[in-house]
């Protein structure tokens, strides 16, 4: 799963509700703490499967709660009036 600017990303808005730490979050998921900083500043461009189901486990919630789907519009689609 991407992770853009375009796909908003509420592991912050996950870790402030908590006030938790990039730290924390690390050590409750057993990853980096680079990978979760990398993860909250849109470093990241291919979060794996395993630290989804990690941050989701982490903060009790579902994987689309903390990176919820952004349709994409292709260049082949029409915007119709």
């Amino acid at each position: 799963m991407p992770v853009t600017a375009a796909s908003p990303n509420r592991v912050r808005v996950a870790m402030a509700m908590l006030d938790l730490t990039q730290t924390d979050v690390a050590r409750g998921t057993n990853r980096s703490q680079a990978s979760i900083s990398d993860i909250c500043n849109f470093v990241s461009t291919d979060v794996k499967l395993p630290t989804l189901h990690a941050l989701a486990a982490f903060f009790g919630c579902t994987v689309d709660d903390l990176f919820p789907c952004v349709p994409v519009r292709h260049s082949s689609e029409r915007a119709t009036a």
